[in-house]
């Protein structure tokens, strides 16, 4: 009788399983940043189409301006030094290429981008990081990989 009970364990993690093997390697073609009184986060597939549309949700209603830059860093270096960077100072940093920004009011949705890295000749396949301004407060997410 433990046989039967054995089976339906298995069968039961494997279809639990099934939702996050569908995820695996999902493509999709919007970026939507989320600007909350928490900070700036996002919501993207895994890989992003080179043809894609950059979302802003605000939920916060603190500042008067929200920024965002999309950018990419030169080989070695990481997250950790992008963040470092921006803690000590608000200049670009020479080896973070900058690919594409865009400013909101305060308030509500701004109408999405559409960005087409295809056709940007500084973007070099590496991995794309997003920061965030709200205010005087610097956020640093991703990285975001946009498919060749």
């Amino acid at each position: 009788m433990k046989k039967p009970a054995s089976i339906i364990r298995l069968v039961l993690v494997f279809l639990a399983s099934l939702p996050l093997l569908s995820c695996a390697g999902e493509t999709g073609d919007e970026l939507t940043l989320i600007f909350s009184p928490r900070g700036c986060s996002y919501e993207a597939a895994e890989v992003l189409d080179p043809l894609l549309t950059v979302n802003w949700i605000i939920e916060d209603n603190t500042v008067q301006e929200y920024v965002y830059l999309l950018l990419t860093l030169d080989k070695g270096k990481t997250k950790s030094d992008l963040q470092d960077w921006l803690a000590q100072s608000s200049d670009h940093p020479s080896w973070a290429t900058i690919l594409s920004w865009d400013t909101a009011g305060e308030g509500g949705q701004k109408t999405p981008r559409q960005l087409d890295f295809s056709a940007n000749a500084s973007f070099d396949g590496t991995p794309v990081y997003i920061v965030c301004s709200m205010g005087d407060q610097l956020f640093v997410e991703g990285p975001v990989r946009i498919k060749d």
